[in-house]
């Protein structure tokens, strides 16, 4: 895709904002929930075969509309789609899994949305992160000891006491205990 497209991208996703900035309460709202998603899909739809840098763009607003769809209103069943439309637009970035894990890290504790599902989602986002920290730099800078114990905690609310329990043993001998 060439410059321009990004430099329009961004535009309308700046146009966007504007529209849309200070909108957390208003989200609850179903009405302007539709319409806020509609708006949105314009833009999504439009760039969505894009490649490069405009797919990177997308993938993060992709991500921004999944996090106050379900953060502000309350809307998983149509927030959560968003962020698996960022993770398939961005498929190695980091940033976009643990954004994606830090959302299901309030909702799967809670029996309500601990479906196998978003657990799984939580599991596959995380063991992203920890795999993509290949270098000692990458291991620190990401606190990947941290990142074992949350995934000792969404394999334990899995039901998976084992595999947790090795998460955990890592996460100690990578930073010690907590």
């Amino acid at each position: 895709m060439s410059e321009n497209n990004i430099e329009t991208l961004n535009s309308e996703i700046a146009e966007f904002h504007e529209k849309y900035k200070n909108i957390n309460r208003e989200l609850k709202d179903g009405n302007f929930r539709s319409q806020y998603l509609a708006d949105a899909d314009v833009i999504f739809t439009k760039y969505q075969n894009s490649e490069g840098e405009v797919r990177e763009r997308l993938g993060k607003f992709c991500n921004f509309i999944g996090c106050w769809t379900v953060v502000y209103g309350k809307d998983l069943g149509r927030g959560i789609p968003y962020y698996h439309k960022a993770l398939e637009l961005c498929p190695d970035s980091y940033d976009i899994h643990y954004s994606y894990f830090t959302t299901l890290e309030e909702l799967i504790p809670k029996k309500k949305y601990s479906t196998p599902e978003l657990v799984q989602d939580a599991i596959d986002c995380l063991t992203f992160c920890i795999d993509y920290c290949t270098t000692p730099a990458l291991m620190a800078e990401n606190q990947v000891d941290c990142l074992y114990y949350d995934l000792a905690k969404a394999y334990k609310i899995a039901g998976q006491p084992e595999k947790a329990a090795e998460c955990e043993k890592m996460a100690v001998e990578i930073g010690g205990e907590e």
